[in-house]
């Protein structure tokens, strides 16, 4: 493999990051992640709101409510309320872990990138040069773009008779079972 090859390899996956995604439902039995935990691990972080109509906002505080979610703005210092059903995605962002990432991406990316390209006597020492400038970059990549905690809601409305939800979304039909 070349060399220029092997750094895009490596920068893709630099830019690509890492990431968690939390699937938020409405409250029921089967719910894989309740609002109180998402409460919990949101409440003392700064986060961004994604809302359904593309827009999007910075929050501290923010709380979810069953039919509301509160916060307040860090750039205005001013309370908002929106509804939680306008609410698509709530982003959290952790630059330690993205730092811890970003350095065991660049140690292998260095890693491979001197491997394949110096050759000769002290290519061990050249390699390891070249991994610790990968290790270091990635660090610094990591940290600035932090890991990504994705908490994403999908709320679901009853019924239609057509099978068809609020805003012409599908809505999770569920089979009566008659006795």
């Amino acid at each position: 493999m070349k060399a220029t090859q092997c750094t895009t390899m490596v920068l893709a996956s630099l830019l690509c990051g890492c990431s968690t995604t939390y699937t938020i439902v409405e409250p029921s039995i089967r719910n894989p992640y309740t609002k109180a935990q998402f409460t919990d691990q949101i409440l003392d972080n700064e986060v961004t709101v994604e809302f359904r109509n593309g827009e999007d906002a910075d929050a501290v505080l923010f709380q979810l409510g069953d039919d509301s979610c509160t916060w307040i703005d860090p750039n205005t210092s001013l309370s908002r309320v929106v509804r939680t059903n306008d609410v698509q995605t709530v982003v959290k962002r952790n630059h330690l872990l993205g730092a811890l990432d970003g350095f065991g991406i660049g140690l292998l990316g260095g890693s491979s990138v001197g491997g394949v390209t110096i050759q000769g006597e002290f290519a061990a020492i050249g390699v390891l040069g070249i991994a610790f400038i990968g290790a270091v970059v990635g660090t610094v990549y990591g940290a600035l773009a932090g890991h990504k905690y994705y908490y994403e809601f999908v709320w679901f409305t009853r019924k239609a008779p057509t099978g068809i939800g609020r805003e012409g979304q599908p809505v999770e039909k569920r089979e009566e079972q008659s006795r």
